[in-house]
């Protein structure tokens, strides 16, 4: 019955939709030839219904009539492509993956678990002449190669043999093939509904067009053995209507025969996700094809939006190409197909676009870095008595040209207090962004500096990068004192050496020559003024007649006293001009106050924690005779700070990083001509 009426929906819509027709009448002839091989040789020119003995049983029910496995799985793959796999298993009673349950017959799912892969090994070793002796295996492994899958995709095209010795078979599989039928009947069916529609203009939506054009965002694209990449992108546009692209060929505009030896795979791409994927070898691809099919798809395409789709090949594992180049994109006049809303077939008008990719000689890999926002030079607040982790110097690696494993990194640790192991205690090594060191080596050094390798063994794909960053672990013990006054000390952590193991040439190479680079030093004391809000202004003065001959420069900041009491003297905050060559400036009417108090012959306390507000004031004027037209700046050029107990200088900024740049006022052009 399911037979019959699958044939009367079909004879009504033969002189329409051609494409889907004939992929209809592709799935109708399997059927006849599965019922055929059921009933036996006699059925094959019967008329429907007639009796037949049979010989075997074929026949697996949901797995498409197009369908081929085109991708290796294993236990943890997903897709359907593994629930069409669970189908094929269940077809034989013998590599069934469940009799009851998730995975057995009408329950098959989309994920590769334990009972799957036992079903596999079962196949593998019932098969074993086909599968596992072309490749020197004696037991099957549950991992679904190219053989296996070459056997599933010839009992996909013969149909499913299964051992007729069991007497359920014929009644299970008489079962199956009624499935088949009932769901060939519901897809003519849905086809009708569309012709339907045609002819009732209130149920039909809108027609739709497509087009496609070649995008610069990937272009000369190079790429050698085993390697995996990105060679072309095709934005596909969508006008008037929806559309869902349900097909889209790959034209390759070189000989096939040479395209299949010198590529394994080719996949397609929308949005980062992959689509679809054909591993391109004999059983796949035939050597007078032009193209390949990627049949199937389901991407949708909004109504005047586009999709961008990317197009990415596997090249095979050889040490010479047969061509050293080929085009490759949609460029047949009907290469995409897809459906608008109103349920018509859409082509793509290609206009022969390819994208051209080239094949090399396996490059020799190398290994780059690069500081990759390192800490500028600059004073860190050490606790004291606690350990402290300090950040010294952050790279980047990069592996350039080849998969590699990177093996060690070498770090050059340096100090000006003479012993190292008395200032840091262990380095540290980290991948940006996870809170687990790489690496943790002990800082041993009696010395000033140290060379500290780090075992990294982590891997790297090809032109990919990993950022580090290198940490000490400091200790402020009594051994960084000077009779017992507190004392800064620097650190500097510079990148000496790296070696990876190129996996493309199979040898060690090292960090390319010049690469290397310095970190900047971090001062480190226990009691340090922190300043902020640092702001700067200039009143011009002029002699009446136009002529600039002083300024009045204003410095202000906040400050906050950390780790103890700080005490300034007088002199400790000391300000300055730049010099001119040729003639004198002064500097008068200097006035320096900390939170309202001036520094006058006196000293000022800031207690811990304490947050101070700084002005620094001063004037500059032109002194003596002749003509001065050059420019000139007010400057901090001493800042250093003490302990109220001791009275003793404990730390200074002089020198620092950028600390003292910033406290300086913009420039005036002092222009007095003078007599």
């Amino acid at each position: 019955m399911a037979f019959s009426l699958a044939f009367t929906a079909f004879g009504a819509v033969l002189a329409n939709e051609t494409d889907e027709v004939d992929e209809l009448q592709a799935e109708v002839q399997e059927l006849r030839d599965m019922i055929a091989a059921l009933l036996g040789d006699d059925a094959t020119e019967g008329e429907e219904g007639d009796e037949g003995d049979y010989d075997e049983v074929v026949g697996v029910v949901g797995v498409p009539a197009n369908f081929t496995f085109t991708e290796n799985l294993s236990q943890g793959s997903r897709g359907e492509a593994v629930k069409y796999l669970q189908m094929v298993l269940n077809a034989d009673p013998t590599t069934q993956v469940a009799t009851t349950g998730v995975g057995s017959p009408g329950q098959e799912t989309e994920y590769f678990g334990a009972l799957t892969h036992a079903a596999v090994i079962e196949f593998q070793n019932k098969y074993a002449s086909e599968v596992l002796a072309p490749v020197g295996l004696t037991a099957g492994t549950g991992y679904v190669g190219s053989q296996t899958r070459a056997k599933l995709n010839a009992m996909l095209d013969d149909g499913v043999v299964v051992d007729p010795s069991d007497p359920d078979v014929p009644t299970d599989e008489l079962a199956e093939i009624l499935e088949m039928l009932i769901a060939l009947s519901e897809r003519v069916e849905e086809l009708a509904e569309r012709l339907e529609k045609v002819e009732d203009p209130t149920l039909v939506g809108d027609e739709g067009d497509l087009s496609v054009e070649r995008r610069n965002d990937i272009r000369y694209v190079e790429l050698s053995a085993r390697q995996t990449k990105d060679v072309a992108m095709f934005r596909v546009e969508a006008d008037d209507s929806d559309v869902t692209i349900e097909r889209f060929d790959v034209y390759v505009d070189e000989d096939m025969r040479d395209f299949k030896r010198d590529i394994d795979n080719v996949a397609l791409y929308v949005g980062g996700e992959k689509v679809h994927e054909m591993a391109v070898s004999a059983a796949t691809v035939d050597r007078d094809d032009e193209y390949l099919r990627f049949g199937g798809l389901s991407i949708l395409v909004e109504k005047d939006g586009y999709v961008d789709v990317v197009i990415q090949v596997t090249a095979a594992d050889r040490d010479e190409f047969r061509e050293n180049a080929y085009n490759i994109g949609p460029a047949g006049s009907d290469a995409i197909r897809g459906r608008d809303t109103a349920g018509f077939n859409v082509y793509a008008d290609t206009d022969d676009e390819y994208r051209e990719f080239e094949l090399t000689d396996d490059p020799a890999g190398e290994l780059t870095a690069s500081d990759y926002n390192s800490p500028e030079e600059g004073v860190v607040r050490i606790e004291e008595d606690e350990r402290t982790e300090v950040d010294l110097l952050q790279f980047e690696m990069t592996a350039e040209d080849a998969d590699m494993e990177l093996e060690v990194i070498d770090i050059k640790l340096s100090t000006d207090h003479g012993t190292l192991e008395e200032v840091a205690l262990d380095l540290l090594l980290y991948e940006v962004g996870d809170d687990t060191p790489v690496d943790v080596q002990s800082v041993t050094a009696t010395g000033s500096t140290e060379t500290i390798r780090f075992d990294v063994d982590m891997d790297m794909d090809e032109n990919t990068s990993k950022v580090f960053r290198v940490v000490a672990d400091v200790y402020a013990m009594e051994d960084m004192e000077d009779d017992g006054v507190p004392q800064g000390v620097w650190l500097q952590a510079d990148l000496a050496f790296a070696r990876a193991y190129d996996h493309t040439q199979g040898e060690d190479i090292e960090l390319e020559s010049g690469d290397e680079f310095d970190g900047e030093k971090q001062y480190l004391y226990t009691v340090v003024p922190e300043l902020s809000n640092i702001s700067t202004s200039v009143t011009e003065r002029d002699d009446g007649v136009g002529n600039v001959d002083r300024f009045d420069g204003t410095i202000t900041f906040d400050m906050k006293a950390l780790g103890d009491d700080i005490v300034f003297d007088w002199q400790d905050i000391r300000l300055a001009t730049t010099t001119i060559t040729g003639e004198t400036v002064t500097l008068s009417n200097v006035f320096v106050e900390i939170d309202g108090d001036e520094i006058d012959n006196e000293s000022v306390t800031v207690d811990e924690n304490d947050t101070v507000s700084v002005v620094l004031e001063g004037r500059v004027h032109v002194q003596g005779t002749g003509t001065l037209d050059e420019s000139v700046r007010l400057i901090v050029d001493q800042f250093q700070w003490r302990l109220e107990e001791s009275g003793d200088v404990v730390g200074e900024y002089t020198g620092i990083g950028d600390i003292l740049d910033d406290l300086r006022t913009r420039r005036v052009t002092l222009d007095k001509k003078r007599n």
